[in-house]
């Protein structure tokens, strides 16, 4: 039978052995031989059956193994442990994802009924936000909220204020919202995603030496010096680290904010009352856009911006585009009393287009693209035009960069007479070459078409040729200017806000015009011709008109010593017609001369080819001494009375000279005798 109780004992006590210690002694035996632990009963279900007597092992064999337990086969200690380890891990995660999917469902129920308190939350966010730096942030209030895409949820912290080291208030935040790191949280560290700031003050400042800060202001619009803003926006500028503080953040967004600019370079000041902005960062570097609301001297205007960041070179870009902006709007918020703004600050049009800006690192200008389109406006430059301008289209292309400025063109329509259809164009172009010293070697391009000669006193700037210009417009009247090409070179300082001309030279066609080419005497009328100008002389060319009944040929009228102080009018005037007419034009105050030899132009009948010179000086008073004249006629098919008492001269021809000293004829044909016997002298 089977003896069920304790087990077998070990083979040392089989054996006999005993403890070298007598049974009373204090020592007990070593503790290397432990005694026999009991082995555990045997489950009726397990217990062996009795072996066969033929094959009964001897009592006291220490050799007979234990018949193997019928039944379930054990498994080993390690696979079991490993198993229920897994199986413990599997129901566990069961549950923390019910629990979760429950809680997620639960706080989107709850979030969509709008913020949830989170108080015990705010000294956590404090801690974190003043670990570094030397702000400090203190919050009012801490909620769970909605991301505005509902996709996400976002720590919103309510009435942020941020003092100096020495309590002094710098900026308040309305509202601040926090997007942090998961995996960050999983090791016990804030580091937020995604900031957004709603309705901050913000004032950006450029200062003369080029520096840009961006600062928050209290609600007094204080600005206390803080780089807060510019903390943020330089840790976007570094590649993402997820040791750094704010390494993780991969987005700013500036939302309903009101800025105010200070550039003091250009002494310029506006300001923003919304400004919604928004900035992402990767490897490459920072990517953003930008809507403002602008206040331009109360006239507002909406601007909107593509911003660029590369990380490579730590250069920014942006590219804006404007409406209802007009240069005078800037004009009237700039400090500058002089410079390009202050300049162009007579040009009240509405201007709508694109600005694409280059920055260096230190924000400096390296390339600056404008492309500008108005309509319906006026320009106003005192001193320079007689009155405003007005333009019915504008169109602009221009470019400044490292080398200087480029204007790649400005095309200026002007309304025709009356504001009805099409009126004058005008095309500029050129270029301002940046020198070693800062300057500017400039040269501009001018061409005007269609210009009505009594509309050229408006557009001709007083500066611009004053002495041609005087002459001109004391001098020619009627008709238009087809055609008048103008260029120059010069120098300007450095913000361009005066040029200096070094040479200067125009070209003008004209048709229909009246030319006044000495005073008192008939105008040619019906004029066409052309001029050139090469700074130091006016050279006109007629090549149609007519004076009186004579039929003009090609004349030539010079002005010289335009360069000086006193200028001098040379011309030539070859006309073709009745002697009656051309009698006339010798016989007219100040000239007067058919008279004074007793010819009175209307008796006196045939065609003459005459050639009128004049040479005198411009002044304002001229004295008939003064004068240098000279006329040369040749008289054809003559026929007069009275150049000899009682003789009537017909078919006959002469040569006529008149001068300063008197006029002289030479008869070809001896006249026909009527009476009396006077000889003919």
């Amino acid at each position: 039978m089977v003896v069920r109780g304790r087990g077998p004992r070990s083979p040392s006590e089989g054996a006999g052995a005993e403890c070298p210690w007598p049974a009373n002694a204090v020592k007990p035996c070593r503790k290397s031989e432990p005694l026999p632990r009991p082995t555990p009963p045997i489950p009726p279900a397990e217990a062996p059956e009795p072996a066969s007597p033929g094959l009964q092992a001897p009592e006291g064999d220490a050799s007979r193994k234990e018949p193997k337990p019928r039944g379930r086969k054990r498994r080993g200690f390690l696979g079991s442990a490993f198993g229920h380890t897994l199986l413990v891990l599997f129901e566990l995660a069961a549950g923390v994802l019910l629990v979760v999917l429950v809680s997620a469902g639960l706080l989107t129920w709850r979030l969509s009924r709008g913020p949830m308190p989170m108080s015990w939350f705010a000294p956590y966010l404090e801690q974190a936000a003043n670990a570094s730096g030397p702000l400090h942030v203190a919050i009012h209030k801490v909620m769970l909220a909605k991301a505005p895409k509902g996709a996400t949820v976002e720590v919103l912290a309510d009435d942020v204020v941020l003092t100096g080291k020495d309590g002094a208030l710098v900026a308040t935040l309305p509202e601040f919202r926090i997007a942090l790191s998961v995996p960050a949280l999983l090791r016990g560290r804030l580091a937020p995603t995604r900031i957004v700031l709603v309705r901050p003050r913000l004032n950006a400042i450029r200062e003369v030496d080029g520096r840009f800060r961006l600062a928050l202001m209290s609600d007094d619009d204080t600005d206390n010096g803080n780089d807060f803003v510019n903390d943020l926006v330089a840790a976007l500028q570094r590649p993402p680290d997820p040791l750094e503080p704010l390494g993780a953040l991969t987005k700013l967004v500036v939302s309903q904010a009101k800025l105010s600019v200070d550039n003091r370079q250009l002494g310029l000041v506006w300001s923003a009352p919304r400004a919604d902005i928004t900035l992402s960062r990767d490897r490459t570097g920072i990517a953003g856009s930008a809507l403002l609301q602008v206040d331009l001297g109360g006239h507002m205007t909406e601007v909107s911006a593509d911003l660029g960041y590369r990380l490579a070179d730590g250069t920014v870009s942006a590219v804006a585009h404007f409406s209802g902006v007009s240069p005078a709007d800037l004009a009237r918020v700039t400090k500058a009393s002089d410079g390009v703004l202050a300049a162009v600050g007579g040009i009240d049009m509405p201007l709508a287009g694109t600005v694409t800006l280059d920055l260096a690192s230190d924000f400096s200008p390296r390339i600056f693209d404008v492309a500008l389109s108005g309509t319906a406006g006026t320009v106003t430059l005192p001193g320079r035009l007689k009155a405003p301008l007005a333009v019915a289209n504008l169109d602009l292309q221009a470019r400044l960069d490292a080398g200087g400025v480029t204007l790649s063109h400005l095309n200026l329509d002007l309304p025709g007479a009356n504001g009805a259809g099409p009126g004058s164009a005008i095309t500029l172009n050129g270029k301002a070459a940046k020198r070693d010293d800062g300057s500017y070697k400039v040269g501009l391009a001018t061409e005007v078409k269609a210009v009505p000669l009594g509309a050229l006193d408006a557009l001709w700037p007083l500066d611009a040729l004053p002495k041609p210009r005087a002459w001109i417009m004391q001098n020619l009247s009627d008709g238009a200017f087809d055609k008048v090409t103008f260029t120059m070179e010069g120098t300007a300082p450095a913000d361009l806000s005066d040029l200096v001309p070094t040479r200067m030279a125009a070209g003008f066609t004209f048709s229909g015009a009246t030319v006044n080419y000495m005073d008192g005497l008939p105008k040619v009328k019906g004029v066409g011709g052309s001029a050139t100008f090469d700074g130091s002389r006016l050279a006109i060319e007629l090549t149609q008109g007519h004076l009186l009944d004579l039929s003009l040929g090609t004349s030539k009228l010079d002005i010289t010593g335009l360069d000086k102080s006193q200028q001098k009018m040379d011309m030539e005037l070859p006309v073709t017609g009745p002697i009656s007419a051309a009698l006339t034009v010798i016989d007219t105050p100040p000239l007067g001369y058919a008279r004074k030899v007793g010819l009175v132009p209307a008796s006196v009948a045939g065609t003459a080819d005459m050639k009128l010179h004049f040479s005198f000086p411009l002044v304002a008073t001229l004295k008939m001494d003064q004068v240098d004249l000279g006329v040369r006629a040749h008289l054809k098919d003559m026929a007069a009375d009275g150049l000899v008492a009682g003789v009537r001269a017909t078919d006959g021809q002469a040569d006529l000279v008149l001068d300063n000293k008197g006029m002289d004829t030479n008869r070809h044909r001896p006249p026909e005798r009527h009476a009396g016997p006077h000889p003919v002298a």
